[in-house]
């Protein structure tokens, strides 16, 4: 059974009771799903194994992050309104990597295969989401999905079987909302959808809801300036998702001087609203 450990950061401060979200937002790499291995290790076994590239694991983990990095510069948000495709972003980023030939067959291949491999097979959810997941929706609270991604997201999440906690309208991406978390944009146009869909105002512009219902909106994630600050800064409630190794085994819960949270495991949520 899980042991669920209450701290907070300051002496003085009683935990918060919190009343229910109008919706839960989720952040998707690292927070309900990660890879099985790390990325570089297997970019570099399907390039050595199966199309016979001899670069070594070493410099894939110094490069890959370095021209991740370039290329997201020269092409934000995966390329939205500038490349004719998002996989055409991975490719780049595939060829700069291996230092291949754009023109070759291999190179196709290779692009394809890693591809396709990262929309599904590559990833395992967390032991802690499922529970949590079904938990939420039993009692009836709207979960949302806002995610810096591209489209191989609703692969990802039905090779993964995640796909029937969440409608196709509260899946939010940055290539399709045109900004990238943290951005107050990004958090801005979700928060305006999702008002919209509640109140069934369909035929209306989309509008920022006042504070009083941005304040019971929460996001989740494991990203520190992405997720938390990010969504804080747009009138949100932000939780701050930081895995312990052994975070199964012993939830906590931290509630900070100004009302932030952080916690270790997905399972403390129905129980941070009660629920």
């Amino acid at each position: 059974m899980n042991k669920t450990i209450i701290r907070t950061i300051t002496t003085s401060f009683i935990t918060p009771q919190y009343p229910r979200p109008n919706f839960i937002s989720f952040d998707l790499f690292d927070t309900l799903y990660t890879p099985k291995q790390p990325v570089r290790l297997t970019y570099y076994q399907i390039a050595h194994d199966e199309f016979k590239i001899n670069k070594s694991l070493t410099s894939i983990t110094q490069e890959l992050p370095i021209i991740y990095q370039e290329i997201f510069t020269k092409y934000p948000n995966y390329g939205k309104g500038v490349l004719p495709s998002w996989d055409i972003w991975w490719r780049k980023l595939i060829i700069q990597l291996f230092q291949l030939d754009k023109d070759q067959p291999q190179t196709k291949q290779l692009c394809d295969r890693l591809i396709q491999y990262y929309s599904g097979e590559a990833y395992k959810v967390y032991d802690d989401v499922v529970p949590t997941l079904e938990s939420l929706t039993e009692q009836g609270v709207k979960l949302v999905i806002t995610s810096n991604s591209d489209y191989r997201i609703y692969d990802i999440l039905k090779y993964l079987d995640l796909l029937k906690y969440f409608t196709p309208d509260d899946i939010f991406l940055s290539y399709d909302v045109g900004y990238v978390k943290p951005s107050v944009e990004f958090f801005n146009k979700v928060v305006a959808t999702v008002y919209k869909q509640q109140h069934h105002q369909q035929h209306q512009e989309l509008t920022i809801p006042d504070e009083e219902y941005r304040k019971n909106c929460w996001h989740i994630g494991d990203s520190h300036d992405k997720d938390f600050i990010g969504c804080i800064a747009s009138g949100w409630q932000g939780i701050y998702l930081q895995r312990q190794p052994n975070s199964y085994n012993e939830d906590y819960i931290s509630v900070t001087k100004d009302n932030r949270m952080i916690i270790s495991n997905l399972t403390c949520l129905p129980r941070v609203f009660q629920l």
